[in-house]
């Protein structure tokens, strides 16, 4: 269903809620109330004025987020409080980006990204069986994952058909994929041995084989041999390169089990804990109110508590910030990370070892800058906390790991069986991000990763860069080309060869994605069925099992959960445009 969206009136949080909820509503009071409205918001609201920007803007709204993505055409030229513009011009300023989390959690902050555009946008809103219709595009911030994300040549392995890549360039790496091996095959005990005389060794000598062996390797060693057990799922879990992914704003909400997807019983294994740390995190720990930053250490203390709950095993701490923090411009010192963070850092329980890992833009005049920014400008840093309060450099440039989502929990019930839609449907989402930067690595394999490499122009039109060695198409790519212009006419820039197995696996990945909303139209059909029977025995379903199972816990009645609400919510025929 596509609709007409105009300027938006009053920023209140109760018409994002509304956003959240079907995109309903936000505009019907008209552009003129944009500056009425100001006095009366006492969010920290940051203005980015935008001219002689042509934009195509793309809206999507997933689990309560509401996201809106640029094209390449930005052309961001000053910043300064939307007060000081004359009227009638600020009258036609659109708030087009609106951050505010996951979940259904509305924060006390926004970020309101502001362009000079047309008012009108269409927006297609979701239907149990179709999702948004916009395609994501990244920012250049997030060029420098990319890259490190991208395979670099010598390539020694396959191309990755399994890579799941967010947004932002990062790869997250599925458990089960981790602990795989197409090296090490499993055995039956009347197999022989690959390595018979291993048991024949001195005890000291298997232990010093073990630190050289793979994950998966370990894995398999954990759960085969009862001698070496033991000594196996030491090293396993102690990697220095292998870190678990946690949200913070879950950790932020309390750690129930009823929020997250992943096995709670897996978190007290893990020694190295890589958390995405979020907007709602910075709002969490510094609230603004009446232009005041109030920085709540109570709330950085909570959230270390519900940390050392759920991972009572953990070693080593990584918070990752993967935007640029507004509040890291409006701070008058040099310090590279933003104070909010600084703060959860500070208040770290002792006996873990806790890094920030941040975007730092090299050359960028502060709040000074006269452009947008730069792709290879950027770069991420890893930086720990001093005992004198300033700021070491762990890394120059990037930090090599791998970063593991926890492996999922049982879905069963009423409640696991919606929950897994959205689990998978977020799996299958990483996944289709990832095929526009395989699609750039398959073209630099295409033409380098032979005998006789093949020099070649860059396939982009108006663009005559020529590549002479391998991965520099790739870096050229990644810096001066969107993912999203390289394949917004689907894989044009592949060779016949490779076109037709990208596009079989873009098949394959919109099949999976039709499977999972044939699975909710079901429920959504359930739910509304006329008479009502099946309403209820879905009703009666959901509130025991939300009030009963331990894995579904949300700390409070069934009724007043956000899951509930959230459930109830996207059944309800005119959130979906019925």
């Amino acid at each position: 269903m596509a609709i007409d969206f105009y300027p938006p009136a009053a920023i209140t949080k109760e018409q994002i809620k509304d956003v959240a909820k079907g995109v309903r509503d936000l505009c019907s009071a008209g552009p003129s109330r944009l500056i009425d409205s100001m006095d009366g918001c006492t969010s920290k609201i940051n203005w980015y004025i935008s001219q002689k920007a042509k934009f195509n803007k793309h809206m999507t709204a997933i689990g309560g987020q509401l996201s809106m993505y640029f094209d390449d055409s930005n052309s961001l030229v000053e910043r300064r409080p939307i007060a000081q513009e004359p009227r009638d011009q600020a009258c036609g300023l659109i708030a087009c980006h609106i951050i505010f989390g996951a979940q259904s959690t509305i924060p006390d902050t926004f970020t309101l990204i502001i362009s000079t555009v047309q008012y009108k946008w269409d927006i297609v809103l979701p239907t149990p069986t179709t999702s948004f219709n916009y395609k994501p595009r990244m920012w250049v911030q997030g060029v420098c994952n990319l890259l490190a994300t991208l395979s670099k040549p010598p390539w020694t392995k396959p191309l990755n058909w399994s890579l799941q890549m967010t947004l932002q360039g990062e790869e997250r790496i599925p458990y089960h994929l981790y602990v795989q091996s197409y090296a090490v095959q499993p055995r039956s005990s009347s197999q022989p041995s690959s390595f018979p005389e291993f048991n024949q060794l001195p005890a000291e000598l298997q232990l010093r084989i073990l630190t050289f062996c793979s994950a998966p390797t370990l894995y398999r060693i954990m759960r085969t041999s009862s001698m070496l057990r033991i000594e196996a799922a030491k090293l396993f879990w102690a990697d220095q390169n292998t870190y678990y992914l946690i949200e913070a704003y879950w950790l932020f909400g309390g750690g129930h089990s009823g929020y997250t997807c992943y096995d709670l019983s897996f978190m007290a294994y893990v020694q190295n804990v890589e958390i995405e740390y979020d907007v709602i995190a910075e709002d969490k720990i510094g609230p603004v109110r009446d232009d005041v930053l109030e920085i709540d250490y109570e709330k950085a203390r909570d959230f270390w508590k519900t940390f050392k709950t759920r991972f009572p095993r953990a070693k080593t701490v990584v918070v990752n910030q993967n935007w640029e923090s507004v509040s890291i411009r409006q701070q008058d010192d040099d310090e590279p990370v933003a104070c909010c963070l600084k703060v959860l850092i500070e208040v770290c329980p002792v006996e873990i070892d806790v890094f920030a890992f941040v975007l730092v833009e090299v050359g960028s005049g502060g709040c000074k800058r006269t452009a947008l920014p730069v792709a290879n400008n950027w770069h991420r840093v890893l930086y720990q906390l001093t005992k004198g309060g300033g700021w070491k450099k762990v890394t120059t440039s990037g930090f090599e790991r791998k970063t593991i989502l926890i492996p999922p929990k049982r879905f069963h019930g009423p409640v696991g069986e919606f929950e897994a839609q959205k689990h998978e449907g977020s799996r299958i989402h990483l996944q289709q991000i990832g095929l526009g930067a395989l699609a750039i690595e398959a073209l630099d394999r295409y033409y380098f990763d032979k005998e006789d490499p093949e020099p070649f122009h860059c396939p982009v039109s108006g663009c005559d860069v020529y590549f002479e060695k391998a991965g520099q198409w790739t870096q050229h790519a990644a810096e001066a080309h969107s993912i999203h212009s390289l394949t917004k006419s689907g894989f044009d820039i592949l060779p016949t060869a490779l076109q037709h197995i990208f596009e079989e696996r873009k098949n394959s990945l919109e099949r999976e994605s039709e499977a999972v909303g044939r699975k909710f139209r079901k429920i959504y059909n359930d739910w509304n069925e006329e008479g009502g029977k099946k309403r209820k025995e879905l009703e009666r379903g959901w509130i025991y099992q939300l009030e009963n199972d331990e894995a579904w816990y949300t700390g409070t009645k069934g009724t007043e959960s956000k899951l509930w609400e959230w459930f109830t919510t996207v059944m309800d025929p005119t959130w979906v445009g019925q």
